[in-house]
Parts: C-alpha cells; sequence; structure tokens
C-alpha cells in the first residue's frame, strides 16, 4: 500500500498503527525506501514464520505461550537504536494497557520495544511494562486508529483495513477437502474432534479480528478513504505467500487511487 502511493507521489506526512501495522509503519517512517520498505517485511515476514515453528521459542504457558527472545532479536537488529520521537516521518505506536484497560500511543521511547510491544499477543507473547503501564497488543483496542491520527493533526486520513469480513479458515471442511494424514487421523475418534477446532493462534488473532471490524466501523466518519486488500482466501500462517499479499495490496490501493484524488482535491 505504502509503496503505491509513495510511487503516485502521495506523501504521508504520519502515521499511526498497531501490531503488525505498527511493524510498517516504522519501517516507512524510518525513511526506508519504497522497494526497500518491501523487501524488508519480505525478509521479516520469512524471518517470523521460522520463529514460530521453533519448538526451542515455546514457553510453559503461565503469562504467555511464547517466549518471543528471537521476535525481540530480530527486532533489536533491524531498528537499531531508533527512536520514536526522531524517526523522518512521525509515527505513533498504538497499545493497549492491561490496567486500566485504555488506549496508550506511544510516541516516545525505542523504536524497536514500541512496535514489539504493539504486536504482544494476549497469551501468546508476555506483556511489556512501560511507565507503569502492563501493555499488549494494540489491536485489542484499536487495530485502524484513524482518531489517533486525526488527535495528532491529521487533516486527511487514509487507513489500511486487512480484516476480512468473514474468516473462511474456520468454516469446517469436507473430508475430501483435507490432506491425506488429515484423513488419516480423522479415523481416530480423539484426533477427529482435535482437527475440527482451530488452533490457539487463529483463535487469538480472529478474535481480535473481529474487534477490529467493529472498532473500524465505529471510525468510518473519521476516514476519508479505506484501503481493504481481499485477502480473505490467504492464511496468516502461510508464511510463503508474502509476495501474494503485497499484490493484493497493490491492487487494493491502485483501485483506490481516482477516490484518494478526488477527496484530496475537496480538501484542499
Amino acid at each position: 500500500v505504502i509503496k503505491v502511493l509513495l510511487e503516485e507521489g502521495i506523501p504521508l506526512d504520519l502515521v499511526a498503527g498497531s501490531s503488525m501495522g505498527a511493524v510498517v509503519a516504522a519501517a516507512f517512517a524510518e525513511g526506508r525506501p519504497a522497494k526497500r520498505l518491501v523487501e524488508d517485511m519480505k525478509h521479516h515476514w520469512d524471518s517470523l514464520g521460522n520463529f514460530l515453528l521453533d519448538v526451542r521459542d515455546y514457553n510453559f504457558p503461565r503469562t504467555n505461550l511464547l517466549r518471543g527472545r528471537k521476535i525481540r532479536r530480530m527486532i533489536e537488529v533491524a531498528m537499531k537504536e531508533s527512536r520514536i520521537e526522531e524517526t523522518q516521518v512521525p509515527i505513533y505506536v498504538v497499545c493497549t494497557d492491561l490496567i486500566t484497560g485504555q488506549e496508550v500511543v506511544l510516541s516516545e521511547g525505542p523504536l524497536g520495544e514500541a512496535i514489539r510491544t504493539s504486536g504482544s499477543l494476549p497469551g501468546i507473547f508476555k506483556p511489556t511494562w512501560w511507565d507503569g503501564h502492563l501493555l499488549v497488543d494494540g489491536a485489542v483496542l484499536n487495530k485502524v486508529p484513524a482518531k489517533v491520527l486525526k488527535e495528532k493533526g491529521a487533516r486527511y486520513v487514509i487507513a489500511v483495513n486487512v480484516t476480512p469480513e468473514r474468516e473462511t479458515k474456520f468454516v469446517s471442511k469436507g473430508i475430501d477437502e483435507v490432506g491425506f494424514f488429515s484423513r488419516c487421523l480423522c479415523r481416530i475418534p480423539a484426533f477427529k474432534e482435535w482437527l475440527q477446532y482451530p488452533n490457539i493462534f487463529r483463535i487469538i488473532m480472529r478474535s481480535l479480528s473481529v474487534s477490529g471490524l467493529h472498532q473500524s466501523r465505529a471510525q468510518k466518519d473519521l476516514i476519508d478513504v479505506e484501503i481493504k486488500p481481499r485477502i480473505e482466501d490467504f492464511d496468516f500462517l502461510r508464511f510463503d505467500q508474502f509476495d501474494q499479499l503485497v499484490a493484493a495490496g497493490e491492487e487494493a490501493t491502485r483501485k483506490a487511487l481516482p477516490e484518494i484524488r478526488k477527496s484530496l482535491q475537496m480538501n484542499q
């Protein structure tokens, strides 16, 4: 999305993001060229897939299922010593405070730590203590932070919403639609019941997504143009689909360009 907007000469004066959106926003805010931005995101996406498949990073689940050590190191390498208040483009990182139940917007401090905190899925990654707040994923309360941008002075807001209206991965498949190995397991009653339910990652992610759907609708009046890539058929746990996801984002953005240009002229 950002790549197409920049190529078309549409400037982005400030950005905000929660969860994975904070990662993309941070990479852009640091001033990375559009092409490098996509390349870096692909590298991080591939690395994230490897980390989630690494059983050594799993934790005895008292507060979190994953230790997150490797993801922390990846972010530290990617963001180095960057600070939120020193980025080329102002960025606001959205998190959720478990103590107050309120949204917390980070506008200063270590950028890497901020985006890692904003993506700390409850139950999957450990919460972060930050200035007396116990913070988790910003998407719990605000997945599409249009209101944050308005409060920070934005007169025109382009929102990117990647939440599908319907989660097709939860729909039960017929016996002929699953793989051979799964069909064999289905012959065992205990495994058949186990395979009927989505895994913990999918359940938590979809729970946040459902919340995000209602949030984006509630903020509709604050959004000038919403870009919504068609990614209903993509699996967020399939880390080999990055190129297709990028293509879907580019297509959705190009389709929105006429509306963006028209509304920009009206706002001048």
